[in-house]
C-alpha cells in the first residue's frame, strides 16, 4: 500500500470574519484563521475559511476535489454573494505529500466548471516528504 498522503480543500482568503462565511452559507469549516494570529514563528497574513477532505493514503486526488466541491456546490450562490464586494479570493487545493508514488488529478469538464463557477483558482501542491516536513530534499540524478 502507498504511504503518499493526499487531501483537497476549498479555501477563502482575504479580509473578512470567517464566522461571517459560516453564517452566510450554513457550511461549517474544518479550519479558520484570523489575520495576525501567530502561526509558528510568523503571523497569519490573511483571514482564512477552509473546508478540507479527510487526509488519506493514496494517489488519486480527483475524488478528494470532487468530495470537497460536492459539499460546497449546494451553497455556491450564497458563497458567491458573500464574496461579492469583499476582498476575498477562492482556491481549490489538491495536496499530496509524496513518499512512494506521485498523485494524479484528472480535470474533467464538470470538475473544471465547478471550480470556475466558484470563481476559484486551482492550486496543485505536491511536496516531497522531506520538504514538507522541513528536512533536506533528496535529489536523484
Amino acid at each position: 500500500m502507498t504511504r503518499t498522503r493526499i487531501r483537497a480543500s476549498f479555501e477563502l482568503t482575504g479580509a473578512f470574519d470567517p464566522a461571517d462565511v459560516t453564517a452566510a452559507t450554513g457550511l461549517e469549516p474544518t479550519r479558520t484563521r484570523r489575520a495576525g494570529e501567530p502561526l509558528g514563528r510568523t503571523r497569519v497574513a490573511a483571514d482564512l475559511w477552509a473546508l478540507d477532505s479527510d487526509e488519506e493514503e493514496g494517489w488519486d486526488l480527483t475524488p478528494h476535489v470532487e468530495r470537497v466541491l460536492g459539499r460546497v456546490d449546494p451553497h455556491r450562490e450564497r458563497l458567491r454573494a458573500f464574496m461579492d464586494g469583499r476582498e476575498v479570493r477562492a482556491y481549490v487545493f489538491a495536496i499530496g505529500v509524496l513518499v512512494d508514488t506521485t498523485p494524479s488529478l484528472a480535470l474533467t469538464p464538470a470538475l473544471l466548471r465547478a471550480i470556475a463557477d466558484l470563481d476559484a483558482t486551482l492550486e496543485v501542491d505536491l511536496h516531497p516528504t522531506s520538504d514538507f516536513l522541513g528536512g533536506p530534499r533528496r535529489v536523484t540524478p
